[in-house]
Order: C-alpha cells, then structure tokens, then sequence
C-alpha cells in the first residue's frame, strides 16, 4: 500500500540464522519474530552478556544500524546523510516495487533477493482481493 501511494519502501528477510536466540529456539525455524531488534538496537556489542556472541552477528548488527540510521535520516538506507560521506559502502538495498519486488537478505553479505515468498503471498495478493472486490 504505501509502496502505491508514492512512498519509498524498503524489504527484509532477516536470513542469518542467530547464534545466540532470544527467543525459543526450533531445529526445523531459522531467525524468528522480533530476532531483528537486537541487531538493530546494538545488543551483540554488549560486553557483560554471560554467552559469547559471534563476530559475525557483530557485523551483522554493525550493518543493521547503518542501514536503519541512513534511513532514518534521509528516506534511504543507501544514502548516510554524512556530507563526507554521503554514499554508503554496503551493498545497495533496491527500493521494493510490486513489479520486481526486491528485498535485502539480512545476513553478514547482504545480498539482495527477488520475489520472497512468492508462493506463500498468492491468496493474500490475488485470492482475499478478489473476494473483496465480489462483496
């Protein structure tokens, strides 16, 4: 919807599977809900956690910050709003549109991916407003 109304929108998969969950953990689920927050709030810099954080979620965290800050400050997360150094050296994050729908992989890379989930989406893109419009 915003992405129609003329609004930049940006997508995620949070796709690194974290070391150190919060939350309970399943042999059969990767990263689960609200798993992002501590990347985005710096928690795999705290130093008086009783367990070891790997270097990696450090990084990740590092990349996480950086993105939601630029995109705080300016509308996008490639841009820093630092006028020396107003580009970021991460990887682009493609702005999300309904034709291609790019998303960014939240893992220490930062790829970028297409589509995701496109399967899972169809009832809720193409069947619910269908039925809507029938009503």
């Amino acid at each position: 919807m915003l992405q129609t109304a003329g609004c930049k929108v940006y997508m995620y998969e949070l796709t690194h599977d974290p070391q150190s969950q919060s939350v309970l953990k399943f042999p059969w689920s990767s990263a689960g809900h609200m798993e992002d927050l501590k990347y985005v709030f710096g928690l795999p810099f705290q130093t008086d956690l009783p367990f070891q954080i790997p270097e990696e979620e450090r990084l990740i965290s590092a990349h996480f910050m950086r993105l939601w800050t630029n995109f705080a400050r300016t509308g996008d997360p490639n841009i820093s709003g630092d006028p020396k150094q107003p580009l970021s050296k991460l990887p682009v994050w493609q702005e999300y549109s309904n034709i291609n729908e790019d998303y960014k992989k939240m893992e220490s890379t930062l790829p970028n991916g297409h589509h995701l989930q496109t399967k899972e989406c169809y009832t809720w893109q193409n069947v619910l407003p269908k039925l809507r419009a029938e009503m």
